[in-house]
């Protein structure tokens, strides 16, 4: 099974994948995968033996998304095996999913109502670079992953857009930089520590901050099951709803694809002139939903 991993990294390398994604497999695969895969044969492979060895322990402990990642990574590795190696009779484990139930859940993010935008930006009990991170995913509505890996390098301060290199469905994505954002991001990068580092979220332990920190500090200040942070973006759609931003540029205020691939095909713009205007509305709403709130006048007191 060790070697039958080593061809999928190989096979992930070559993909082209954001830093964060394969980050975060390596991440599972030096935790669940590494310290016991090289002790199972090829022969050896079957559903059960796959789940009582991967996915039971954090089953029972009930990180069920992690069960459903490492699943699905187990998956993909035989998957490539089968087809890479067809004559060694490598078993099909995507029947592995049968072993289990999990816990029905929500299909959506939770997410308080657009009126209570204040109560979770207006959380204080952090370091100011995670005031900073807090405010600034509010400002930009990206995801959160996307948010902790912005670099300085990707900001072009001179027409005030944040280049982003990869994000869930596209890539190259443009962000415009209200007064706000680039406010919070002037001061998020005078509170680095190391220069040197390319992120603008430093972590400690790594290079950039956790993409569970703003999860953490959401849950830890009274929102858990109410609010999270990828749902952030959806108080951002939401507001942009009711105040009749076009759809197809609220949409793509998320990065969002819209229309279908004959659609996509013809009608190539990123809507970043209306966009530019939908973020200014955004950031002035929060704003003035903030008051004297905000990171930057805590930095100014």
């Amino acid at each position: 099974l060790y070697d039958l991993f080593e061809d999928y990294i190989a096979y992930l390398e070559r993909q082209g994948l954001a830093k964060s994604t394969l980050t975060k497999f390596y991440k599972h695969y030096n935790k669940y995968f590494e310290p016991r895969i090289r002790d199972i044969t090829i022969e050896q492979i079957t559903p059960k033996l796959l789940f009582n060895t991967f996915l039971k322990e954090p089953l029972e402990n009930g990180y069920f998304e992690t069960v459903r990642y490492l699943q699905i990574k187990l998956i993909a590795c035989i998957d490539l095996a089968r087809i890479n190696y067809p004559n060694m009779n490598i078993q099909d484990i995507r029947v592995i999913r049968r072993l289990y139930k999990m816990p029905k859940e929500e299909s959506h993010f939770p997410c308080v109502s657009v009126d209570n935008i204040k109560d979770v930006l207006s959380i204080e009990a952090c370091s100011l670079p995670t005031k900073c991170l807090l405010e600034l995913s509010f400002n930009l509505l990206l995801r959160p992953s996307e948010m902790v890996s912005i670099k300085i390098e990707d900001i072009d301060f001179t027409n005030n857009i944040l280049n982003v290199p990869h994000t869930k469905t596209t890539t190259n994505f443009k962000v415009p930089l209200t007064t706000q954002s680039l406010l919070i991001i002037y001061l998020a990068k005078h509170l680095k520590k190391d220069k040197n580092n390319p992120y603008l979220f430093e972590g400690i332990n790594q290079e950039h901050k956790n993409s569970q920190t703003l999860n953490q500090l959401i849950k830890r200040n009274g929102f858990k099951g109410l609010q999270t942070a990828n749902s952030i973006r959806a108080l951002g759609r939401t507001w942009m709803e009711q105040q009749g931003v076009r759809y197809k540029v609220a949409e793509s205020c998320l990065s969002h694809k819209v229309g279908d691939n004959t659609t996509r095909a013809y009608v190539r713009t990123d809507y970043l002139e209306e966009r530019i205007n939908a973020m200014k509305l955004w950031s002035n709403h929060l704003s003035r939903v903030l008051g004297l709130n905000s990171v930057l006048n805590m930095v100014i007191d």
